[in-house]
């Protein structure tokens, strides 16, 4: 319902396939010798192009930890290639990586620290941290995409999904937000901060 996928359709054109490595040395003689990445980051990669998928990870047993990293990893697969192979809007994509695991897994005191970290940033900074803009978003910044994803999923799933839509075939974020919320980014974060007990916050 997120995606706006009809059940039984698939965004994958044959195999999405996801590597587990039961080593470190084994994860990185892969990434650096096969895929040429030698900055992996020693945990887990996601690839997603026109023609490809590819996940790769380091787990020696299948727990709610690894299943959240495949749903992680496979639903930014799902929005790179949903729609058009466009980027897309970073914190969307990354607002839907945070919440589509917290979804398939759910965990209350998982999901109260992450509230409560991002009412904490809001309220020190009084703004969206300049996520609307954002070209790259580092890891501080990414519970926040989830809890504004969830907030506008919350409000209208619909919307939400056409909005999606919308920015993958090239319409502005500002003007899907508009179109499908009737709010401009700046009431957006208004709204937000609002639902988080932080009034007056700026985008």
């Amino acid at each position: 319902s997120m995606f706006g996928i009809p059940v039984g359709q698939s965004v994958w054109n044959g195999k999405a396939i996801f590597a587990v490595f039961s080593s470190t040395p084994r994860f990185v003689a892969f990434e650096e010798q096969v895929m040429n990445n030698p900055n992996h980051g020693g945990v887990a990669g996601v690839r997603s192009g026109r023609q490809r998928f590819l996940m790769t990870s380091i787990n020696k047993k299948i727990d709610d930890g690894m299943l959240r990293g495949i749903a992680w990893g496979y639903s930014l697969g799902f929005a790179s290639r949903l729609h058009s192979d466009a980027r897309g809007v970073p914190w969307m994509n990354q607002g839907i990586s945070n919440v589509v695991p917290a979804t398939l897994f759910p965990d209350q005191r998982r999901k109260r620290s992450q509230r409560s970290r991002v009412t904490q940033q809001l309220q020190n900074s009084r703004s969206l941290l300049g996520l609307l803009d954002a070209t790259r978003i580092d890891n501080d910044r990414r519970p926040l995409c989830g809890e504004l994803v969830q907030f506008l999923m919350t409000a209208d799933p619909i919307a939400f999904s056409q909005m999606f839509r919308d920015v993958k075939l090239g319409v502005p974020m500002e003007e899907a937000l508009q179109q499908n919320f009737g709010v401009s980014s700046e009431e957006f974060a208004l709204r937000f901060g609002n639902s988080c007990g932080v009034p007056g916050l700026t985008k």
